[in-house]
């Protein structure tokens, strides 16, 4: 085998590396080493890389999710505190008392609202009018928008206080009121607002409704 053919052979070896050493009968001798290219690994890696973004990404999806439905949960206690509190104003305008060992409401002898009695635009005992004459104007802030109303604590009344209803539990505080009687074409109406809380202070719920009574 010559020189000239061997280095021929040496080149069309494809993917191979190889090493050449000379005998002593001088002729030149081709020995063959395969190249590791540690392609497994490399391969291995890649699908570690995209399991573990995979796992992460289920991780956080399943978070929100549970963080989703605890506030849309919390929102739902609150809207409900807030229609109690509308049903609770509703029975203190119609002047009835729960009693403990009767279920039945009662009517209250005394505390009743009667119109625009009492009603002043400081919202006193939870009755807020804006005075003009003997009828009340509409006020310049509504009442849920002016920060000089606390719907945390006095003026606004917390629910049970005049009705004795049971306090609401898993809230982080009874729902409250405010009611703003007025008159149309000689009828008492009015307009209720109320706030509810659930279980986290910061959800809210404000409602607004208003009650015609006869």
């Amino acid at each position: 085998m010559s020189q000239e053919l061997d280095v021929i052979v040496m080149t069309k070896v494809d993917r191979c590396q190889s090493s050449v050493s000379q005998v002593r009968n001088g002729i030149w001798m081709i020995r063959l080493v395969p190249m590791e290219r540690g392609v497994s690994l490399v391969v291995a890696l890649i699908f570690l890389v995209i399991l573990s973004v995979l796992g992460l990404t289920a991780m956080r999806v399943a978070t929100m999710e549970e963080r989703m439905s605890g506030n849309s949960r919390d929102r739902s206690l609150a809207f409900e505190a807030a229609e109690a509190a509308l049903r609770d104003a509703e029975s203190d305008i119609d002047c009835l008392k729960f009693d403990r060992i009767n279920p039945s409401p009662v009517k209250r002898s005394t505390g009743c609202i009667s119109g625009v009695t009492g009603a002043n635009a400081t919202c006193t005992n939870g009755l807020c009018c804006v005075l003009n004459g003997l009828t009340c104007t509409e006020p310049t802030v509504p009442v849920y928008k002016n920060s000089a109303l606390s719907f945390t604590a006095a003026p606004s009344v917390m629910y049970g206080t005049y009705t004795g209803a049971s306090a609401i539990v898993g809230l982080s505080q009874q729902p409250r009121y405010l009611i703003e009687p007025f008159m149309v074409d000689g009828k008492n109406y009015y307009r209720i607002t109320v706030r509810g809380y659930g279980l986290n202070a910061n959800t809210q719920v404000t409602l607004q409704e208003v009650y015609y009574k006869e």
